[in-house]
């Protein structure tokens, strides 16, 4: 999603607000295992500063994944604040800053990495699932099952007759 920053673009302390819904499909639809599931509420503040656009604000919407131990499929909302910061791409200096040229800035990185960073790296369905059995696929937070789960590490596979003697 690109904004026209012409108002603002050179003019020391200029400020510009922006509240808008970005379209999903406009931006990657799945995000590492996690759907969005409506469009984007962006309310946004870009200040021109020494060079810099500052970009503040809020995004907010739903979401749809799935647990990392069951699979049971979740949903839920998101709010994430932002603070970034914009450079030209002639006077960028550092990784920190997103670059722009011209009277233009594009957010859409921006959004995916803000909403990307504001999910943890694990999400579960509650805080105690005990997940599927890796040989059948039974959902241990439903039922137990009688699958042998010990694990054999064959380079230790030696060591176990060691003690028999």
């Amino acid at each position: 999603m690109k904004i026209d920053i012409t108002e603002i673009a050179g003019k020391e302390s200029a400020i510009m607000e922006i509240s808008t819904i970005v379209n999903r499909m406009d931006l990657e639809h799945e995000i590492l295992g996690v759907t969005l599931e409506s469009d984007i509420n962006m309310t946004i503040k870009l200040t021109y500063i020494k060079g810099y656009i500052f970009v503040i604000g809020q995004l907010s919407g739903l979401y749809l994944t799935n647990c990392h131990r069951c699979l049971k499929e979740l949903g839920g909302t998101y709010d994430v604040t932002i603070e970034e910061k914009f450079a030209l791409v002639s006077e960028r200096t550092d990784d920190e800053s997103y670059p722009y040229e011209g009277h233009f800035i594009d957010v859409s990185s921006l959004l995916i990495d803000n909403i990307l960073l504001s999910f943890p790296t694990t999400i579960l369905c509650e805080e105690e699932c005990k997940g599927l059995c890796p040989k059948c696929g039974n959902n241990f937070n439903i039922k137990q099952c009688t699958c042998e789960t010990q694990e054999i590490d064959l380079r230790m596979e030696k060591l176990k007759d060691y003690f028999k003697k």
